[in-house]
């Protein structure tokens, strides 16, 4: 399935510690973010808005450092 082709590694939970998702949102802001997102010392996924102009080359850029990447949609109202 999709999720198992294209989730990024992790490690196995520590069971001491309470699970926690990290999400950062990618607004394009930051220059070379993937790379400052890679060095973190703990796991983050990347949301990125897939109407950017360069959505594809972001995503590329996280996905070759091994960061996890999800889509950020917007509800309908």
């Amino acid at each position: 399935p999709a999720l198992g082709r294209f989730a990024a590694p992790a490690p196995p939970p520590d069971p001491a510690r309470p699970p926690l998702a990290v999400v950062l949102l990618d607004d394009g802001a930051v220059p070379d973010a993937a790379a400052a997102v890679a060095a973190l010392p703990f796991a983050a996924a990347v949301a990125i808005d897939p109407a950017r102009a360069d959505a594809a080359a972001a995503m590329a850029s996280y996905r070759a450092r091994g960061t996890e990447v999800l889509a950020l949609a917007s509800l309908p109202r």
